[in-house]
């Protein structure tokens, strides 16, 4: 049939349609896979083998990206590590972030009323401490 040259006669005769669907196409796919590569990277920290939460845990547990200075700060429930636990989690965990979140601090906050008591775990650039 003729069904294939209609639809280049139309990529023809509309190439700023065409071009501005494939942009918007491949800004979808850029975001979906930026997204999925940070859903990838907290499952891959927080399964780490001193910490190894399950998927529920996993749920309960809040990244934030931070970008100037560069952070990635894990909330972490207190019930579901000690102390020791998180700190010798954040030893192993920092190298897999990436080679730049290879310093770390470990803070506790305590609990409040209806908040639950929190480790958050903050990975940083060394260049961004001093």
């Amino acid at each position: 049939m003729d069904t294939p040259i209609t639809l280049l006669d139309i990529l023809q005769q509309h190439q700023v349609t065409t071009f501005m669907a494939a942009a918007i196409v491949l800004v979808v796919i850029i975001f979906c896979a930026w997204f999925f590569n940070r859903r990838i990277q907290k499952h891959d920290a927080l399964i780490a083998k001193p910490l190894c939460l399950t998927a529920d845990q996993e749920k309960q547990v809040s990244v934030r990206h931070h970008h100037k200075p560069r952070k990635i700060m894990f909330a972490i429930p207190a019930a579901f590590a000690t102390n020791e636990t998180i700190h010798a989690w954040a030893e192993q965990v920092a190298p897999r972030l990436g080679k730049d979140s290879s310093h770390f601090e470990v803070k506790t906050t305590p609990q409040r009323f209806f908040r639950i008591s929190k480790h958050v775990v903050t990975f940083t650039k060394l260049e961004n401490i001093r």
